[in-house]
């Protein structure tokens, strides 16, 4: 199974290790879910974590390291858009999820949750990729 989990799951797992998201994602490692991100989701993530959630730069570069361990990145050559109506912002994600071929793109992002499905990338919520998982 191949993932694209959004920014915030990725967030999460590096702030709040006995949180739901860090448990889920660690589960999907173990089982060998093949997850992908970008450099635009590791960007975001890195400015996200020194902004919102006001974490040292050394923090940041840890997390950045840990979600590479369970990550392989992916190159998005030409910028594409078109696919988020209301945040092109989200773009990049699904952008992501087709280069990487995933199967799945977990995110709590409602506007990106009602497309519902791009390609061959169904799109879910992260308890419908703990369920997928068995976890609980």
């Amino acid at each position: 199974m191949k993932v694209v989990a959004d920014t915030m799951l990725w967030v999460s797992f590096s702030v709040s290790h006995d949180g739901f998201r860090h448990r889920l994602i660690e589960t999907a490692h173990r089982q060998r879910v093949r997850f992908f991100v970008s450099d635009y989701i590791l960007h975001e993530l890195q400015t996200t974590l020194l902004i919102n959630f006001d974490r040292t730069p050394h923090f940041v570069a840890l997390a950045k390291q840990a979600v590479q361990r369970r990550a392989k990145t992916v190159a998005l050559p030409i910028p594409r858009s078109g696919w988020v109506i209301g945040d092109p912002d989200d773009d990049p994600i699904i952008h992501t999820c087709l280069v990487a071929k995933a199967d799945y793109l977990v995110t709590a992002d409602r506007q990106v949750l009602e497309l519902g499905q791009i390609e061959d990338v169904r799109i879910i919520r992260e308890n419908e990729f703990a369920d997928l998982l068995g976890f609980r």
